[in-house]
């Protein structure tokens, strides 16, 4: 009698495809999609960072990073006096879209804070570089 067929053996990551018992690669399924990014809001969080120069002029507001301005978004939706930012703390007047930041250390001085549109011309201007006001790393630039 006649030897049965061999039977077809398979490795890791390979799979019997064919009739005639050729290995192929087994393909991996397609990747879910990625979350999306969250939306950018409508406005900006910024500060003065020429502290003597006019609330009106667009030079005088550096904005906040993408993360510093959620926080402080979150803390204003929730009602909050205060947002933290590392080694800052961003006291919120009671409107929540005025307020002053203050080194969390303590000390005099402060810093004015206020939100904007993201069409306002202020919010045009470059903001900080990547991580330099975001996560609670901005550095107090004083300038008169």
């Amino acid at each position: 009698p006649a030897a049965p067929p061999a039977r077809a053996t398979t490795a890791p990551g390979l799979q019997a495809a064919t009739s005639d018992n050729l290995l192929v690669p087994i393909q991996s399924p397609p990747s879910p999609p990625r979350a999306a990014a969250p939306a950018a809001a409508a406005h900006v969080w910024q500060w003065k960072s020429k502290r003597s120069a006019p609330n009106s002029d667009p030079a005088a507001w550096t904005n906040y990073g993408e993360s510093d301005s959620r926080a402080i978004d979150d803390a204003a939706a929730k009602g909050d006096k205060s947002a933290r930012l590392g080694a800052f703390i961003v006291e919120l007047d009671e409107g929540r879209t005025t307020g002053m930041q203050r080194s969390a250390a303590g000390g005099p001085g402060g810093r004015a804070v206020r939100r904007v549109a993201r069409t306002d011309p202020s919010a045009q201007r470059a903001g900080p570089p990547p991580g330099a006001a975001t996560g609670g790393t901005a550095r107090w630039l004083w300038n008169s």
